[in-house]
C-alpha cells in the first residue's frame, strides 16, 4: 500500500444514521495509512449518527469539506468573480460542448473553482452514484486528473420500467466512462449495472462490511425449553423493510402456542400504521417498536435475541433490498437470520445453513421455518455457530477495506 496517498470520500450527507458502511469504509481507510478527507453535499448534525463515538474518536469532523459553489447575491461582485474565474479556466470552459452558453459562462466557472482546490486528491470514492457527475464531469473536462471509484447501493440504480432504465443509462453515461471503478454490494446489483450499460470490466462485487469483532456475542447461544424466543429486526420504518409481515409472523406464531417476543428497531413514517396494525392483531405484548437506537444499543439488543427476522420485499415502486448490512451485523452476533427472498437478500446468507429464505409474502412458511429453528435446539446452534464465522469469513471491515484499497491506486 502506498502511504501518504490522499483520498477523498464523496458523500450525499454526512453523517447519516442509516449509513454506517460509509464511517466503516472512512475509518478502514484511515488505519490503511490514508490522508482521508470527506466531501459532502450537506453537513448534517453529529447527534444524527448511531457512531458518534467513533466520529469523535476520529475526529471526522475535522476532515469534512461542504460542496459550495454559489455564485453569491451580489451582482457586482458576482461580475468580477465570473470574469476572472472565466480567464483563470477557459482551457476547460471550451470543452463541455453539449452545456448551455448560459450554464458554461455563469456557473461552471465557479463550479471549476470550487473543485481545483481538490486537484492533488489521488482518489475520489464516491458514494452513491448519484453524486458522482460533478466529479466525473470535472475529469472529463481535464480539470481533475484523480482514480474514480464510484460505489452503486441500490436506490441509485433502481428502474421500474424501461422508459427509467433508458432514463438512467443517459444519466450516468458520463459516469460511467470516467469511473476507473464501479463497485456494487451483490451480484444482484450488479445485474442492474450491466443493464444500465457499465462496463462489466470495471464492475467489482464489494460486500458492505461490519465490525465483526464488534458485533461478536461472547453468550452461548441457546434455546431452553419454555423459554421465551426473542425475534428482532432493525431498519428504517419504511414500505420495503416490509415490518408488517413481521407483525403477521408474529400472529401466526402466537397462535400456534410459541411464547414468543419481537422487537422492531427503527424509525420512519409508518410508525402510526405499524402501531395501529399491532393493536389490531392484539399483539400489543408480543412487539415493542423499540425506535432509533445507536450501534452499541443495537449490539445489546443482538445479544438478547435468539433470531433475526429479514421482512425486506419490493414495494410499490419495485425498490428492493440490494444487500442489507444488517444481516451481516445479525449473523456476526450469532443470531441466524430467516428473511423473504427479495432483492441481494440471498447473496447476504447461505439458506439451510446460517438461516433461511421464504417465498416473498409467504408469512405461513416464513413463521414456520422460525419456528423450525425454536423446536429444534441441537440445530439452531449449528446455524448460529455457522452465521457467525459465515459474517467472519465474508462481510469483515477488513475484508472490505482490503478490496477497496486495491482499487485505490
Amino acid at each position: 500500500m502506498k502511504k501518504n496517498r490522499k483520498i477523498c470520500f464523496v458523500v450525499g450527507a454526512f453523517p447519516q444514521p442509516t449509513e454506517t458502511f460509509v464511517i466503516n469504509q472512512i475509518i478502514g481507510a484511515i488505519n490503511a495509512g490514508y490522508e482521508v478527507n470527506v466531501l459532502t453535499h450537506r453537513l448534517a448534525r453529529e447527534g444524527v449518527s448511531t457512531q458518534i463515538d467513533l466520529l469523535q474518536e476520529y475526529n471526522l469532523f475535522d476532515r469534512i469539506s461542504v460542496v459550495k459553489y454559489s455564485t453569491g447575491k451580489n451582482v457586482f461582485v458576482r461580475f468580477w468573480k465570473t470574469l476572472y474565474y472565466l480567464l483563470v479556466y477557459i482551457k476547460y470552459i471550451v470543452k463541455p460542448r453539449k452545456m448551455s452558453l448560459k450554464n458554461r459562462l455563469l456557473r461552471l466557472p465557479f463550479k471549476l473553482h470550487f473543485y481545483n482546490q481538490f486537484r492533488q486528491i489521488d482518489c475520489f470514492h464516491i458514494q452513491f452514484g448519484v453524486f458522482a457527475h460533478d466529479i466525473a464531469d470535472m475529469k472529463l473536462y481535464g480539470l481533475l486528473k484523480s482514480n474514480m471509484v464510484v460505489t452503486f447501493h441500490g436506490y441509485d440504480a433502481h428502474f421500474k420500467d424501461e422508459l427509467l432504465k433508458n432514463q438512467l443509462r443517459v444519466k450516468y453515461k458520463t459516469v460511467f466512462t470516467m469511473a476507473d471503478h464501479v463497485t456494487v454490494n451483490t451480484l444482484f446489483l450488479h445485474d442492474k449495472l450491466i443493464q444500465l450499460n457499465c462496463e462489466k470490466s470495471k464492475l467489482k462485487v464489494i460486500p458492505m462490511g461490519v465490525n465483526v469483532d464488534f458485533f461478536k456475542n461472547t453468550l452461548k447461544r441457546d434455546i431452553l425449553p419454555n423459554e421465551r424466543i426473542n425475534l428482532i429486526s432493525v431498519g428504517r420504518l419504511i414500505p420495503f423493510k416490509g415490518h408488517e409481515y413481521g407483525i403477521e409472523v408474529i400472529k401466526v406464531l402466537k397462535e400456534k402456542g410459541y411464547k414468543v417476543h419481537y422487537t422492531i428497531i427503527g424509525s420512519g413514517g409508518l410508525k402510526e400504521y405499524l402501531e395501529q396494525k399491532i393493536i389490531d392483531l392484539n399483539l400489543q405484548k408480543e412487539i415493542t417498536l423499540a425506535g432509533k437506537r445507536s450501534q452499541n444499543e443495537i449490539k445489546h439488543y443482538f445479544e438478547g435475541n435468539h433470531i433475526f427476522l429479514m421482512t425486506s420485499v419490493p414495494d410499490n415502486e419495485l425498490r428492493e433490498e440490494t444487500q442489507g448490512v444488517v444481516t451481516a451485523e445479525a449473523q456476526a452476533s450469532g443470531l441466524p437470520v430467516v428473511g423473504f427472498n427479495s432483492g441481494g437478500v440471498p447473496f447476504t446468507l447461505i439458506d439451510g445453513e446460517t438461516g433461511y429464505l421464504t417465498a416473498l409474502y409467504d408469512v405461513d412458511t416464513f413463521a414456520q421455518n422460525v419456528a423450525y429453528l425454536i423446536d429444534n435446539p441441537t440445530l439452531y446452534r449449528e446455524v448460529s455457530n455457522k452465521a457467525r464465522i459465515f459474517a467472519e469469513e465474508n462481510f469483515s471491515i477488513e475484508q472490505m477495506i482490503t478490496s477497496f484499497t486495491k482499487l485505490y491506486g
